[in-house]
């Protein structure tokens, strides 16, 4: 009460305010009580009055005063809105204008700035330009580290107030605060004692698209790359970085950017180092399922992402909570066909345990379940999973179970896996699916969509799934036809129907046999001669361990002879080391080239002799040229398939 006396009696000494507040302060470090005297006798409206009329003091006299409202402000809620109601933002707001350069006197504003931002207060906060007053104090040395920290957590905590009201993101940025704190962040990329609170700040800007696109464009996510790579001994780094790498990717124009940079890689590393930090590793799944959710990117990181999903899943089998998440991680792979082979078998057995140990926690089962629907949509992917490993025995047992919460999920991976290759519906066969799904049917007869589902996946299992390719639409009905020159009464020209290959000599070409082709150079070599499934062109392989295939087309065949004649080429000595056997050697020559082949023993060689010239004639036969169908620039009319 006599302080508060005196600096009402001496407002204009700004000697004696200053030691009433250095007194004021002592009595208010952790101190409610006193806190409470103090603001029934408006020691904060006095000591903001002063404040205000001595704008030119010193170091000591601002360090004083502002710590006073610190301490005030850490008493109690109730007094910084007191403050805050007085005008106290934008004192503290002109006092950093008027020391940009002290750094005792910027870093006790910032607290007290902290303090003062609530949800309530936090607009008239940004309203009072604070951003525009903050933004120098970034661009300073690493001398000035202290000073720099106190800033961007002031940022941060008005940008996570601020996330969801775009009128308060406008205001970051008009006044460039996302770009301030990138340059401090390139500025300051080997500091972690700076870095990790810049990246927290960032975080928390980036929840807007507009900032999120420049943070990204600025070339934050290089910087993110080689910090991960420099500060890997600084788990607090870590996570706020991940957690800027979560940020980033929810905006999907990002992730061209976030895949090419190599930060994905950085972050896997990062994630097995701290293996067992729950944050670190829940950040990276998050992270990594959502960039991995586009199919391109995903078949592109495999390589790291595939084996670190799952070891992590391998070393929380216990957790529940980061189970869900690597479920919905391992997820993110099944939509692509190339990505879910690769994991699929892995992930299986891993599915499985987790649903034996975790029999009790349906909703755990319910994730492993949805993960196996997402993943048997992908055919390849169900026949590696199922036949490869025991994971359809588990999902049966929880259909014997009759479970109401679950039946649904189990009829879902079910229906998923009839519909997958015939290699499944055999196993479910074989297995007494169908017979499972019956009795499951008679237990869940009065919920009509359960019943009709069964339906459908018994229907499913019992039909072989066909190959389009494998279909032959030449042999169509003459009703699935309509003839034009009947609509348009047009003179149809009668074509006679030409020889077709027989279906033994056309199973026998699309197959293909391994041979020797003969090199003029390198002599024999091994391959594989075959037809295509429309028998448009002839192939073969230059060797067997994957080279690149040739080929000639069908209508470039002139004649196949069997035997080999030293006329057929120039002279003997083209061939630099063997010449082929007479006896079981054939030559296919074309328009432009004569291959020799030579098969194992002489019925082999008569077989493709008689099989190649059936082609040839098939194809000559069947072929269908514009002048068929045109005499004298007469349309004629012509036959079209429905």
């Amino acid at each position: 009460q006599v302080v508060a006396k005196i600096m009402s009696t001496y407002p204009e000494r700004a000697d004696v305010i200053e030691k009433a507040c250095y007194a004021l302060r002592g009595l208010s470090i952790k101190n409610q009580v006193n806190c409470g005297l103090m603001h029934r006798y408006d020691i904060h409206k006095m000591t903001l009055d002063a404040m205000a009329q001595h704008s030119t003091e010193g170091t000591r006299f601002w360090v004083n005063t502002v710590r006073l409202l610190l301490n005030m402000c850490k008493a109690g809620k109730q007094y910084a809105e007191d403050i805050q109601r007085a005008e106290g933002d934008m004192r503290i707001i002109e006092v950093i204008y008027a020391n940009t350069e002290d750094d005792a006197v910027v870093k006790f504003c910032c607290r007290v700035l902290e303090r003062l931002a609530t949800r309530s207060t936090y607009m008239s906060i940004l309203e009072n330009s604070v951003i525009h007053a903050l933004n120098p104090a970034l661009s300073r040395g690493e001398e000035h580290a202290e000073s720099v920290v106190a800033v961007m957590k002031v940022i941060d905590r008005l940008a996570q107030f601020s996330r969801t009201n775009s009128e308060a993101m406008g205001i970051f940025i008009a006044e460039n605060a996302h770009k301030a704190v990138v340059s401090c962040v390139k500025e300051h990329r080997s500091n972690a004692s700076i870095l990790a609170p810049a990246i927290e700040c960032l975080c928390q800007l980036s929840h807007d698209h507009h900032c999120s696109s420049t943070i990204v464009r600025l070339g934050v996510v290089e910087v993110v790359r080689d910090a991960l790579e420099e500060l890997a001994y600084d788990e607090a780094f870590c996570l706020s970085a991940l957690n800027l790498l979560d940020r980033l990717a929810f905006n999907s124009s990002n992730i061209t950017a976030i895949v090419e940079s190599g930060v994905i890689h950085e972050a896997t590393e990062t994630a097995l180092t701290y293996i067992d930090s729950v944050g670190i590793v829940s950040r990276y799944l998050s992270s990594s399922s959502r960039v991995c959710s586009f199919k391109n990117t995903a078949i592109r990181l495999a390589p790291d992402v595939i084996p670190a999903m799952i070891k992590i899943m391998g070393n929380f089998l216990d957790d529940q909570t980061m189970l869900l998440a690597s479920f919905a991680a391992l997820g993110s792979l099944t939509f692509s066909p190339q990505t879910a082979v690769l994991v699929a078998q892995k992930s299986s057995e891993l599915t499985q345990k987790t649903m034996k140990q975790h029999i009790r926690d349906k909703q755990l089962q319910k994730a492993a379940l949805e993960y196996l629907s997402s993943l048997f949509l992908q055919p390849k992917a169900a026949e590696d999973a199922i036949l490869k490993t025991t994971i359809m025995p588990t999902v049966v047992q929880i259909l014997k179970a009759h479970d109401d919460v679950l039946i649904e999920n189990v009829l879902n991976v079910l229906q998923h896996a009839s519909m997958s290759t015939n290699s499944v519906k055999t196993y479910m066969k074989e297995h007494s699916i169908i017979q499972d799904l019956k009795d499951a049917k008679i237990k869940f007869g009065t919920v009509p969509s359960l019943v009709e589902q069964i339906d459908v996946i018994i229907e499913s299992i019992l039909t072989p799934k066909i190959d389009p390719n494998e279909l032959n639409f030449a042999q169509a009905k003459k009703e699935d036809y309509v003839d034009t020159a009947k609509i348009w009464k047009e003179e149809k020209k009668n074509v006679e129907k030409g020889y077709v290959i027989s279906n033994k000599l056309k199973n026998f070409l699309i197959a293909g046999m391994e041979i020797k082709i003969h090199h003029k150079k390198h002599g024999p070599i091994d391959t594989h001669l075959h037809v295509s499934k429309n028998l448009k062109n002839i192939v073969w392989t230059k060797g067997l361990a994957g080279a690149k295939a040739k080929g000639m087309g069908t209508w470039r065949m002139r004649r196949v002879r069997a035997g080999y004649n030293k006329e057929d080429f120039h002279k003997k000595a083209g061939f630099k080391t063997k010449i082929p056997m007479a006896d079981r050697c054939f030559l296919l020559m074309g328009e432009d080239a004569t291959i020799p082949f030579e098969c194992p023993t002489e019925p082999t060689r008569n077989r493709w002799v008689k099989a190649l010239e059936a082609l040839k004639l098939h194809h000559k036969e069947n072929r269908k040229l514009a002048t068929d169908y045109i005499t004298d620039g007469v349309y004629k009319g012509f036959q079209a398939r429905i």
